[in-house]
């Protein structure tokens, strides 16, 4: 640890990094504030570095992975770009330009204030990324190719049309199925019908939708079970005994409890019982270490 402690204090600051000269152009470029957030992110990844393989970035190491990463983070800012696949129409590409009669009429709009941010109906400040705020969470865009089941199947139904996605999709999402609405572009219709669609088949389904209070609560009791259903087939549980022969409804169906909760019931004898507790076991733990080596006052 001292050698290690000794490695990483040689790490340069993010202040004396950003002093280097050839960090300059890229602070006129993109503003010392997001080059400074670069910088700890490419610490960061060398101290992770460092924990792994024990040595540390050079400085021209350094420098170019920041210059890499800010190259990097430009290319999601929006910038003008040559469409060269042939399709007008082009929705990855901001679906077509915008005439000038079209860009006159937004350009005379955005000349004075707007509604951008506030509520019209209400009198009050608008509330983009409510949800996401009261979460305490992002959320993560998933591609089906790499979902699998450790991912929340959070299903979020943007507008009307969705339904056909879905039925082409829908069995490879895990299942309950939890489908978010929203208020906006026929949302919610969509959402009813992909629950029609589901429970015509047997599935399970809930759909979340209301104020941004009930939906940040309710996303995360439903995530919290979720995550505890992951851990349940990992666990094994001991049977001691068997119920007398009169009581004939209090047998337990092994099967159904591993199919229904993921628990495997494991049947253990009684002479295995006594013969494991007759042995004198020893459990390394780390607060059991703590007390042998600082010792204890017996007379508490």
């Amino acid at each position: 640890n001292n050698k290690l402690n000794l490695l990483l204090s040689k790490i340069p600051s993010v202040e004396k990094i950003l002093q280097n000269k050839n960090l300059q152009f890229l602070i006129l470029k993109y503003s010392r504030k997001r080059l400074t957030q670069m910088v700890r992110k490419v610490i960061s990844e060398e101290k992770r570095n460092a924990y792994k393989n024990g040595r540390l970035y050079s400085s021209k190491e350094r420098i170019n992975k920041i210059k890499e990463y800010s190259e990097k983070e430009n290319l999601s800012f929006l910038q003008e770009t040559i469409n060269g696949s042939g399709v007008i129409l082009h929705t990855n590409l901001g679906r077509a330009p915008l005439g000038k009669e079209i860009f006159k009429t937004i350009q005379n709009s955005l000349q004075g204030y707007t509604n951008l941010e506030y509520d019209l109906a209400e009198g009050s400040r608008g509330k983009r990324g409510e949800i996401v705020g009261k979460l305490g969470e992002k959320f993560e865009n998933i591609n089906l190719e790499d979902f699998n089941k450790d991912y929340f199947p959070l299903i979020f139904i943007k507008s009307g049309g969705a339904e056909v996605k879905f039925k082409q999709i829908f069995k490879q999402i895990s299942r309950p199925y939890i489908v978010l609405s929203s208020s906006m572009h026929n949302s919610l219709g969509a959402s009813l019908e992909i629950a029609s669609f589901l429970k015509q088949k047997g599935k399970k389904v809930e759909i979340i939708h209301g104020d941004s209070d009930y939906i940040a609560k309710r996303i995360k009791e439903l995530r919290k079970i979720f995550q505890v259903k992951n851990k349940l087939p990992s666990v094994r549980l001991g049977v001691i005994g068997k119920p007398s022969d009169w009581l004939i409804a209090s047998d337990v169906d092994y099967k159904k409890v591993k199919e229904t909760l993921g628990i495997s019931l494991i049947d253990i004898e009684m002479d295995e019982l006594v013969k494991e507790i007759e042995q004198d076991h020893h459990f390394a733990h780390p607060k059991l270490n703590d007390i042998r080596e600082k010792g204890f006052d017996k007379r508490i």
